[in-house]
């Protein structure tokens, strides 16, 4: 069975417990520390992928006077603008 496939049972249970350490791992290896597993979870979840939660975690946004949400998280680990940014993002909300 794949990965990426969706099973019950303790198999699937197996996969969400290891998901907090592959976080971590991850998290210590990029290039900008995120300050918050929490929102690097959620960047996860919004985009469906560590690759794309990166590139938007690297890209230069507007609701953030032009900064990256990386540098901002930098500077404020748990920072509430770039949960909303990120919440607004996963539930359609583009105003």
């Amino acid at each position: 069975m794949s990965s990426s496939s969706f099973c019950t049972g303790a198999g699937r249970i197996e996969r969400v417990r290891e998901l907090p350490r592959q976080i971590l791992a991850k998290m210590e290896t990029m290039d900008v520390a995120i300050g918050s597993p929490k929102l690097w979870t959620l960047a996860m979840q919004v985009f469906g992928s560590e690759q794309k939660a990166d590139l938007w975690l690297h890209t230069s946004l507007s609701e953030l006077q032009d900064h990256t949400p990386a540098a901002v998280l930098e500077q404020t680990p748990d920072s509430p603008e770039v949960e909303a940014i990120l919440e607004r993002i996963e539930y359609g909300v583009f105003s």
